[in-house]
């Protein structure tokens, strides 16, 4: 009697449950997840003959369901009790760490095969315009650099070869090698605990390998002397202490949350920021963002097709500055906080996302005369990403 009680109460729980969720007003977005979610689909004759109805329907159910990210919240720490170090492809790491999990099918995938191949296209292109040059720079995941803080027993795929791939198909003059970088400096804090990015601090590395790779360029008609500005050279301020990132919002907020850092020159430079929109401003940072659950667009205020900035240095600067060089920076949201170390070198800097450009590459590039270009991603985005044929537009 007693165990048919306990059925009847879940029954009736879940049920009850079901039926607060189709009645409650839908959510339209997920501050939380940082997404869309699902809307109650339409009904119809032919999505119901097709089957996706209800699979709409359950995908809708699963998005609007009554203290979902509570129930979120607990599952995710009922298997944290069962011991479980690996939930919804993310790994519990040491010192509160949420990594991604990325599986080989992923950098081995069609996608990921094609878009080597589309880079290789485009450089060997760029490579018949002497007027310009070329630098690639594919950051790899924290799963690759922070191995240490991995719980027992992971075992993520290897992104040297997919690294290693690309390099030798777009000739190692091209490539600025961030995996040796990134390594030497596992110990700083250099990627979030909570998100997928890489910090501020881990964007500032990339930056110094890709002007040491910029001075160390084969095309003696291009060469430069890009000497990277000192960590002491900039102000570096702590704006938040309660940012959670895109992994967080998988598994619940059950770890510490991250800081966020801004990187001001100490030296007074003027910046003009210029989107899509012709909207202009004079920071790349976005303070306004830091009150709201999505932090990371503090860095550009989130995704652009396209971002100009025009650059003024202070008189007498020590810093390598070169007024007559145009930098095209291809990117993914990596780049975010990449930005504001390379402006300080260029008078103009181009950067446009390939997910929301789908204007002609070639055509930009002789338009703002561009003398320099540099290709930035994660490893994961690049290799999953559909809009890389767009850089032969």
């Amino acid at each position: 009697m007693e165990q048919k009680k306990i059925v009847y109460f879940f029954c009736i729980l879940l049920f009850g449950l079901s039926f607060a969720s189709m009645l409650k007003k839908p959510t339209a977005f997920s501050e939380k997840e940082n997404r869309y979610l699902a809307s109650k689909p339409s009904l119809s004759v032919k999505a119901i003959e097709n089957g996706s109805y209800m699979e709409d329907y359950e995908t809708f159910i699963t998005d609007q369901f009554v203290f979902r990210d509570q129930w979120i919240g607990l599952k995710t720490k009922t298997e944290r009790l069962l011991l479980k170090q690996e939930i919804k492809d993310v790994y519990f790491g040491k010192d509160d760490y949420l990594i991604e999990h990325h599986s080989s099918s992923l950098f081995t995938s069609a996608q990921a095969q094609k878009n080597i191949s589309y880079l290789t296209r485009f450089v060997e292109k760029i490579n018949g315009n002497k007027n310009v040059s070329l630098q690639v720079a594919i950051v790899p995941t924290a799963s690759q650099i922070l191995t240490d803080k991995l719980p027992l027993f992971a075992t993520p795929y290897d992104q040297t070869q997919f690294l290693q791939q690309i390099e030798q198909n777009i000739g190692s003059s091209h490539y600025v090698d961030v995996l040796s970088m990134l390594q030497e400096k596992k110990e700083e804090e250099i990627y979030y605990k909570t998100d997928h990015h890489y910090t501020m601090l881990g964007a500032y590395y990339t930056y110094v390998a890709w002007a040491n790779a910029m001075s160390e360029s084969s095309f003696s008609e291009h060469a430069i002397t890009l000497t990277p500005m000192a960590l002491d050279d900039f102000k570096i301020d702590n704006v938040s202490n309660n940012f959670y990132g895109t992994i967080a919002s998988k598994v619940s907020d059950i770890v510490p949350p991250d800081t966020i850092l801004s990187f001001t020159p100490k030296q007074r430079f003027q910046y003009k920021i210029t989107d899509e929109t012709k909207t202009t401003y004079d920071s790349f940072y976005n303070f306004d963002a830091l009150k709201t659950r999505d932090k990371y667009t503090f860095y550009l205020r989130g995704n652009h097709p396209y971002i100009h900035v025009e650059t003024t240095p202070p008189q007498n600067t020590n810093i390598d500055f070169y007024p007559d060089r145009h930098l095209l920076v291809i990117k993914d949201s990596f780049a975010h906080c990449f930005l504001p170390f390379v402006s300080n070198h260029f008078s103009n800097v181009t950067m446009i996302d390939l997910r929301y450009y789908k204007q002609s590459i070639s055509k930009l590039i002789e338009d703002e005369q561009i003398t320099d270009i540099l290709i930035l991603y994660s490893t994961a985005n690049f290799a999953n990403d559909k809009n890389i044929n767009f850089l032969l537009n």
